[in-house]
């Protein structure tokens, strides 16, 4: 009895699919860092001390917020400081008496900065 043995052999083939690596995406620092910058101080409207009436000297100043404007027809980034001043005369005691000049904030900058990047973005 001659038996002939047959090997099927089964070949697949495996398809391989590449995905283009999605586009990095840009955080809010690195956004407004790439326009145009401009500053803007919010000095106090007076500088005497609230306490002693006596006069207070400039000692400097802090970056309070950024936010992104749309002044047709460009895009830019609003630098906003905080003046801070420091009262000579009741400093004398050891504590230390400073007023920073406060300016208005706006609840809407988180909504206006997702407009403008939405008004920019591709389709």
């Amino acid at each position: 009895m001659d038996q002939e043995i047959t090997e099927v052999v089964k070949t697949t083939t495996t398809k391989i699919v590449r995905h283009r690596p999605a586009k990095k995406q840009l955080t809010r620092q690195e956004f407004l860092d790439q326009l145009p910058q401009v500053e803007e101080v919010v000095s106090l409207k007076t500088i005497t001390c609230p306490d002693c009436q006596h006069e207070m000297a400039h000692i400097g100043k802090r970056l309070a917020r950024r936010e992104a404007r749309l002044k047709e027809p460009e895009l830019y980034c609003a630098n906003l400081y905080e003046e801070s001043y420091k009262c000579k005369h009741c400093s004398q005691d050891g504590n230390d008496k400073l007023v920073t000049s406060k300016h208005q904030w706006l609840y809407y900058h988180i909504v206006t900065f997702q407009a403008v990047l939405w008004h920019l973005s591709p389709i």
